[in-house]
């Protein structure tokens, strides 16, 4: 992820204060008018235009030699595209379909080994099983309520799927985001994990994955406000928003005193707004 790698740049490996360490020279910083930032953002605009006019070009001479393979092609990417972009065709769990705007951020520590072992003992990756684990929580949690949940039992969840690629340069995110009905009811770990491992592979081979990045330049020129109740409308069917991200693995200082853990807390988003 771009901003565990920009965090692995800045932050020092060493407790201690390096005086003669090199720093960058300062960089003065001037107000410019707005008109030279539109001016600026227009240039960068009609670059893309013609990008767009080079791709479209190459994708017509590939098109030629094989019309009727590239139509099936295009159905295809057309008929990922709408299960990639549609929400999971199950309804909410019962208990969380009354829920409000409030939120609390919660912290858990889970031994990492152990979390990889279950995953291993179950032939999962580390994302199965934590993916199981938090859709556990869900049933144990309908169950100490008084609303157990049957074993064949769904609920939307919504996971980012990374599509970087090793030629991509460091920072800046670069995943789709991926819409499952996850089994919620399965008591059996192993099961659980299995199934979740089965639903994500298939969505990282959906051939139109990338397809919100193409949406999302677009979304970047709406207003701050229009963006928050789109994305708030679109996750608002979402039980479950869940996302594994690899830390710094290096020992990090920051301020004066060493840091053992960081721990990000996400912006929460008000559908209702």
């Amino acid at each position: 992820m771009g901003l565990t790698q920009l965090l692995s740049q800045i932050h020092s490996r060493q407790r201690a204060h390096q005086p003669d360490k090199p720093q960058p020279a300062a960089v003065r910083c001037t107000e410019r008018p707005a008109v030279e930032h539109l001016s600026r953002q227009l240039r960068h605009d009609l670059g893309e235009v013609s990008t767009l006019m080079r791709v479209g070009a190459a994708t017509a001479l590939k098109a030629l030699p094989s019309p009727v393979g590239w139509a099936r092609g295009a159905l295809r990417y057309l008929d990922s595209a709408q299960r990639v972009l549609s929400p999971p065709g199950v309804p909410g769990l019962p208990l969380l379909s009354r829920r409000g705007a409030s939120w609390r951020f919660v912290a858990l520590d889970v031994n990492f080994a152990d979390l990889r072992s279950a995953a291993k003992a179950a032939g999962g990756s580390l994302n199965d099983a934590f993916l199981a684990a938090l859709l556990a929580s869900f049933r144990l949690y309908h169950e100490k309520l008084g609303a157990p949940l049957s074993p064949d039992v769904m609920m939307p969840v919504s996971i980012p799927v990374s599509v970087r690629r090793d030629d991509d340069r460091a920072g800046g995110n670069h995943f789709a985001p991926a819409r499952l009905a996850a089994p919620v009811g399965l008591p059996d770990p192993a099961v659980r994990i299995k199934e979740i491992g089965d639903l994500v592979r298939k969505a990282r081979s959906e051939p139109a994955l990338k397809s919100a990045e193409l949406v999302a330049p677009l979304m970047a020129r709406l207003p701050a406000s229009v963006l928050v109740r789109l994305a708030g409308a679109t996750t608002a069917g979402n039980d479950l928003q869940a996302s594994n991200v690899p830390g710094v693995r290096t020992i990090s200082t920051w301020l004066e005193r060493g840091s053992n853990a960081s721990i990000p807390l996400r912006r929460c988003l008000d559908a209702r707004r």
